[in-house]
């Protein structure tokens, strides 16, 4: 079983990074070394690719390989090997992933001539934030690569299914996070931008993305909600509801302005006559002070009345 293993991984490898790998046991000396623990729960091989030595470890029995075991695990392999770890916990996954870095780069060298093995590596040593989609895209074995060519520091992404073909992330993603179930092909995204979840600590109340959405900068989806097919959210909005395919959103929160290339009919705002509560409270104290006034001066009348009255029988006496 580790053999089939081993030849999935190199084959799998190859497939994003052309290049062989070459997977031999570990010397003795590195065998004596290892923690009990280490030995007994997976199978270590050597492993050399682009001239680096790394070490790669598969698990015997997946199922008692929990997340904070190998991350314990991990550490004490760092430790005794003193060189990069990898363990492969599963069976290398079917899809093909060498088509959508190849879709990627094709995406990218519109802008330039290139070939996709020097576009590849154009990308990867001069423009920082297309390490992070390349990582996500091959996944637990970006450690091949990111220890030295480290991924771009404010450009998160999590996505759990993947982004699909011909993803454009790169317009300026400073400050962005992708954390989402599935992006669909053909996204784009600009700076400052968060697709996340709706409450702290709830990963599975974020959103979906469909193929051919379009974000503007400084844009916040949030909560499991979906967006459609072929959508374009623009510069600043808030998206908390589902988005139908084939709509332009806008606004705070987002609101639909564009279905289906038509332009929706909407009752225009009314930015003049707005409510003024320190105008009504002035308005209120004037007709108090108008309802004062006027009884003060019925009392004057009826004060000056009775005034004439008493003097009229004092003359009468």
């Amino acid at each position: 079983m580790t053999d089939k293993r081993i030849q999935n991984t190199r084959e799998y490898i190859h497939s994003f990074l052309n290049d062989k790998i070459f997977i031999r046991q570990i010397t003795d000396d590195i065998q004596k070394i290892l923690p009990i623990v280490i030995k007994s729960n997976y199978d270590c091989y050597s492993a050399a690719i682009m001239g680096i030595d790394i070490c790669l470890c598969f698990a015997k029995d997946e199922k008692s390989i929990t997340p904070s075991k190998t991350q314990l695990h991990l550490k004490m392999l760092e430790q005794h090997v003193g060189k990069p770890c990898i363990i492969v916990l599963e069976d290398i996954p079917s899809y093909n992933i060498k088509r959508l870095i190849d879709s990627d780069i094709d995406e990218m060298n519109k802008r330039m001539k290139l070939s996709k093995t020097r576009g590849l590596l154009y990308w990867l040593i001069f423009h920082q934030p297309y390490r992070n989609l390349y990582y996500s895209r091959i996944g637990k074995y970006s450690k091949l690569v990111s220890w030295y060519l480290r991924p771009y520091p404010l450009f998160s992404i999590g996505v759990r299914e993947g982004i699909g073909e011909n993803a454009f992330v790169l317009n300026h993603p400073y400050g962005t996070i992708l954390n989402a179930k599935r992006i669909g092909k053909n996204f784009t995204v600009c700076q400052l931008t968060t697709i996340g979840n709706k409450a702290h600590g709830r990963n599975d109340l974020i959103p979906t993305i469909g193929d051919n959405v379009s974000i503007g900068a400084n844009v916040n989806i949030i909560g499991d909600i979906t967006i459609g097919n072929n959508v374009e959210i623009g510069a600043g909005s808030v998206v908390i509801e589902e988005v139908p395919p084939n709509c332009t959103v806008v606004g705070v929160p987002g609101r639909i302005v564009k279905r289906n290339n038509q332009k929706l009919v909407r009752e225009d705002m009314n930015q003049i006559d707005l409510p003024d509560p320190i105008s009504e409270d002035i308005r209120v104290l004037q007709h108090a002070n108008s309802q004062m006034t006027n009884r003060i001066l019925e009392l004057e009348q009826a004060l000056k009345q009775l005034k004439k009255e008493v003097d009229t029988s004092k003359s009468n006496v």
